[in-house]
């Protein structure tokens, strides 16, 4: 799986934050997670940028082969409340370690906080997510909840 960074508000980056990005888009994982850990670590607490530091810090570890860093992006949402980008590096940490219901849950939550980050959108397109079946109760196999979807389909086109 390929990753390109599409950041939303970064202008006020620091410099070892554009550093690792570009290591992490040539591939180089080690050192895009020496840049985003320094990033991160070089903010205060209440920084605006310090959970998308620490959300690609997660996901370059976890590139790296830690599978346990996943948990560093979970960590880094649920503090979240303004940037979509921690959500999509949520959405593509949870992808990487096969966990696709989490990943559309990730993009759930963070198309509600930033409903057009084009990442998100295009994640989100890109995975084909389901509309809410029209019986939510009973499995998609259901028979009824199959006809009254055929339904609901024929009527909205």
């Amino acid at each position: 799986m390929s990753f390109e960074f599409v950041e939303e508000n970064i202008e006020a980056c620091c410099d070892a934050y554009f550093t690792a990005i570009e290591a992490f888009e040539a591939g180089d994982f080690a050192l895009a997670k020496s840049g985003f850990r320094e990033a991160y670590e070089s903010t205060e607490s209440n920084h605006k940028y310090r959970n998308k530091y620490f959300s690609c810090y997660g996901l370059s570890r976890l590139m790296s082969g830690d599978l346990t860093a996943v948990e560093l992006c979970r960590r880094a949402a649920r503090k979240e409340q303004q940037d979509g980008d921690v959500f999509l590096n949520l959405a593509r940490a949870e992808l990487q370690v096969q966990n696709r219901m989490n990943a559309i849950m990730a993009l759930k939550q963070g198309l509600r906080i930033a409903n057009q980050h084009f990442g998100l959108r295009a994640l989100r397109l890109q995975l084909g997510v389901r509309r809410r079946s029209a019986l939510p109760f009973l499995p998609r196999t259901h028979p009824v909840n199959q006809s009254l979807g055929q339904m609901m389909r024929v009527s909205s086109v």
